[in-house]
């Protein structure tokens, strides 16, 4: 992923491929935005461009947008996908779908769930890390680092070790954590 200034992405003579316009150094969903593409995906050949605070507002008003970041698809200087805001799972699978009818190419593989690839797995053990929980008796709903998630009865509230918050299957939860008693 290459991050380049607005004033270099107005200069750039061909458009082709996937721009993000996005806040230097400000908007935490545009931070959270890029964080995860740099560790969710693989879109090294997309561009950043980084709008300083005193561009924003004129940005905003000459491409009519509502906000930022904002994920632009070209191909040969023409805009055929585009996107205001984080790009969540659907989102990403239309991007996809419109990348491969343009390219014959995926910038971002998607794996099924139950369809495992024939890579050379190694085996790793998860490290003996405490996390806080709480068996729900009612439906919740949390706000996690990827968006708000439902929990049913049964299930656990988790406490990551940076106090970030999920929910648990009550199932998964019995195969895989024991319970232990806490001090704070």
């Amino acid at each position: 992923m290459k991050k380049v200034t607005f004033t270099e992405y107005r200069n750039m003579k061909y458009l082709n491929g996937v721009y993000i316009l996005t806040e230097k150094d400000g908007c935490t969903l545009c931070k959270r935005y890029i964080e995860s593409l740099e560790n969710d995906y693989n879109v090294d050949d997309w561009t950043v461009i980084e709008l300083k605070p005193y561009e924003l507002d004129p940005v905003r008003k000459e491409y009519n947008l509502r906000g930022f970041p904002v994920t632009t698809f070209y191909v040969n200087n023409e805009v055929v996908w585009e996107k205001t805001g984080a790009l969540f799972s659907v989102q990403m699978r239309s991007l996809n779908k419109t990348i491969r009818e343009h390219t014959n190419n995926e910038c971002i593989k998607f794996y099924q769930h139950g369809q495992v690839p024939n890579f050379p797995f190694k085996l790793a053990v998860k490290k003996p890390i405490p996390v806080r929980c709480f068996k729900m008796d009612k439906n919740f709903q949390v706000e996690t680092l990827e968006g708000v998630m439902k929990g049913k009865p049964g299930d656990w509230l988790m406490v990551g070790i940076d106090g970030e918050m999920y929910p648990c299957d009550g199932e998964i939860f019995e195969k895989t954590y024991d319970i232990q008693d806490y001090e704070e």
